[in-house]
C-alpha cells in the first residue's frame, strides 16, 4: 500500500496499525529518521527494506533483500512456483488511505 513521503508520522502510524503491515519499504535515511519513533513502536512490522543503505540495525538494504530472495528460490524452487500461482484476479493488490 502506498504511504506518501509527506504524510505526518501520526498518519503513517495509523496506516501501519490499521492495515497490519508486516513489511515496509522505505526510501532513504531522511524518511527513516522522520519516522523512527513510529517504526520503533510497531509490533506487527517484521521487515523494513530500504531503497538506499540506511543506518538501522533493523533495516535490510533492497539489494541484499533481492539476493536473499534469489537464494531462497534456489533452495526451494517448487515453493516459489506454487506461491506464484496463488494470486487471482480478485486478490487484493493495494489499499489506498
Amino acid at each position: 500500500m502506498p504511504i506518501y513521503a509527506t504524510q505526518a508520522p501520526q498518519q503513517v502510524d495509523y496506516i501501519l496499525q490499521d492495515a497490519g503491515l508486516r513489511v515496509l519499504f522505505i526510501s532513504n535515511q531522511a524518511q527513516y529518521d522522520r519516522l523512527y519513533e513510529v517504526l520503533r513502536q510497531q509490533t506487527q512490522l517484521k521487515t523494513l527494506i530500504s531503497f538506499e543503505p540506511i543506518q538501522s540495525r533493523s533495516a535490510v538494504f533492497l539489494d541484499d533483500f533481492l539476493i536473499s530472495g534469489e537464494q531462497a528460490y534456489q533452495r526451494e524452487p517448487a515453493r516459489y512456483r506454487w506461491l506464484h500461482t496463488q494470486p487471482t484476479p480478485s486478490s487484493l493488490a493495494s489499499l489506498v488511505y
